[in-house]
């Protein structure tokens, strides 16, 4: 029997691909791919914001997480020369953030609104009402389906605010608390 030549093994090199196996989105849309493959028809079911309280356990660590968080002491402070830092109870936005947000929540109830938000939605947003003399008045909750960003002309990002019946609402970012979830932007949130 002749003998043959054996074939020198070799390391099978990886196939190139040059397609991505995420979206592809353009900076108009950043997130025009990334709801599709979080929300929507998944076997049948649509899976969003509304439909996922229904899952007893989800709810159930929101309710938590928010909750437990919301319990927690928000207080102002002053950073003085030495390096220490002193409470500041007389400071409006402590009574804000601590005590009473708005003449309708209280500031327990508030947090525990506003993070449930940015669990479940991504964005929790509050509006900041301020008095004639530019001090925090109240922080009033806003449901994050009313709330978008946009940039105006000069480039500067903005808050828009849906109203009932009426045209948004624009607010700069210094009248608006925004608590955002991961986001790959910065700006806003997933859900």
């Amino acid at each position: 029997m002749p003998r043959t030549k054996r074939a020198k093994p070799t390391k099978a090199k990886p196939k190139a691909t040059t397609a991505s196996l995420s979206p592809v989105t353009t900076p108009a849309d950043p997130d025009s791919g990334l709801r599709y493959v979080f929300t929507g028809p998944v076997a049948g079911v649509t899976v969003n914001e509304w439909t996922i309280l229904k899952v007893a356990s989800v709810l159930a660590c929101a309710r938590y997480i928010s909750t437990s968080i919301a319990q927690l002491d928000y207080n102002v402070y002053l950073h003085d020369s030495s390096g220490g830092k002193a409470y500041q109870p007389d400071d409006p936005v402590d009574w804000i953030i601590d005590r009473q947000a708005n003449p309708e929540m209280t500031a327990i109830v508030f947090w525990e609104t506003l993070i449930f938000s940015a669990l479940i939605w991504g964005n929790g947003y509050a509006e900041i009402e301020f008095d004639y003399a530019g001090r925090p008045l109240w922080q009033w909750y806003l449901t994050p389906d009313r709330v978008y960003l946009d940039r105006d002309d000069s480039g500067n990002l903005v808050y828009g605010i849906h109203n009932r019946d009426k045209e948004p609402t624009i607010k700069r970012p210094n009248e608006m608390l925004h608590l955002r979830g991961f986001s790959w932007d910065g700006l806003v949130g997933y859900d």
